[in-house]
This record gives C-alpha cells, sequence and structure tokens, in this order.
C-alpha cells in the first residue's frame, strides 16, 4: 500500500474518531432538561449518574490501553532476564 494513502486514511480516521467523540460529548447537553424540577427527579439523576460512570469508563479504557504497549515490552525485558 503507498505510504501516502495509508497517511490519507489515517488522517481520516482519525478525523472520524474526533467527530464521533465531539458528538457524544456534546449530545448530553442537547438532552438534559431546561426545567430545574425535571433535573431534580430521580430518574434524570440516575441517567446523569449512569452517563458519568460511562465517560469515566471510556476515560480509564482509554489510558489502560496506552499503556499496553509499555507494559509488553516491560515483560519481556524480564523474561529475558529470568531466562538468562
Amino acid at each position: 500500500m503507498n505510504m501516502e494513502l495509508l497517511q490519507l486514511l489515517q488522517l481520516g480516521v482519525i478525523f472520524v474518531i474526533f467527530a464521533l467523540t465531539l458528538l457524544f460529548v456534546l449530545l448530553p447537553l442537547k438532552l438534559m432538561p431546561s426545567d430545574r424540577e425535571v433535573l431534580r427527579s430521580r430518574n434524570t439523576r440516575r441517567l446523569l449518574d449512569v452517563c458519568h460512570s460511562f465517560s469515566v469508563g471510556v476515560f480509564l479504557g482509554t489510558c489502560f490501553v496506552q499503556l499496553l504497549p509499555h507494559a509488553e515490552e516491560t515483560m519481556e525485558v524480564c523474561a529475558v532476564h529470568a531466562v538468562n
């Protein structure tokens, strides 16, 4: 595959991921009710708590996925030292 084509494909995927992330970050702002009584209701609070929990899970998952290559490299170094 041509290197320029691969770079264009990577940029396209990055843009799509950015656009989807932006959409899902701004979506709760559109869905939140403007009425304070509805905002204080138990169901609305529960929905917001679930959304917050989901977003924290996404952030933690992203952080741990980014650490996987480093952990794999460390395990390989430890395995080499254990054999010697």
